[in-house]
């Protein structure tokens, strides 16, 4: 693939993107776009993507720990003590005592009502990144996306 220099740079000239076809490339460049588009839409509502998945999550799964969550998202659970404290200080989130020192979260009705915008949010994201693609070849996509995520969780533990 030939690079186009931008208008705002003052060369002329194109450059070859030795990496167009690259799967990490790809990948990259599709999570950054991606990673845009769900700032502009949950920043509607002044949350981040991951606070809106995180509020998805726990939505959808109440009562569950920030470990079962870290667990299902292939996360640190210490990376989310910052998300966590940041929805609970927002009121849209609450802390429970679970078995053990364990605490369970759940959304607070402040959280469910919001819910219901970033869910119509997340709707209108799927559909519009989903819309050239047939039903098959989106569900063929999230397969392959999963294997590649799982290939890439398992790099260099042979």
């Amino acid at each position: 693939m030939i690079l186009a220099a931008s208008q705002d740079d003052q060369s002329t000239s194109e450059l070859n993107d030795p990496l167009s076809g690259s799967l990490c490339h790809e990948l990259r460049k599709a999570s950054v776009a991606v990673m845009a588009a769900m700032s502009g839409e949950f920043g509607k509502w002044n949350l981040k993507p991951s606070e809106a998945n995180l509020l998805k999550y726990v939505g959808a799964n109440p009562g569950c720990t920030q470990s079962d969550i870290a667990r299902a998202h292939r996360n640190n659970a210490t990376n989310l003590v910052s998300l966590i404290a940041r929805l609970e200080r927002e009121g849209l989130l609450k802390r429970t005592p679970a078995s053990g020192r364990a605490i369970a979260l759940s959304i607070s009705a402040k959280g469910a009502a919001l819910l219901v915008e970033v869910d119509t949010g997340f709707r209108q994201l799927e559909d519009q990144l989903g819309d050239s693609l047939t039903d098959e070849q989106r569900a063929q996509f999230i397969d392959v996306l999963r294997k590649v995520c799982k290939a890439a969780c398992h790099y260099g533990k042979a």
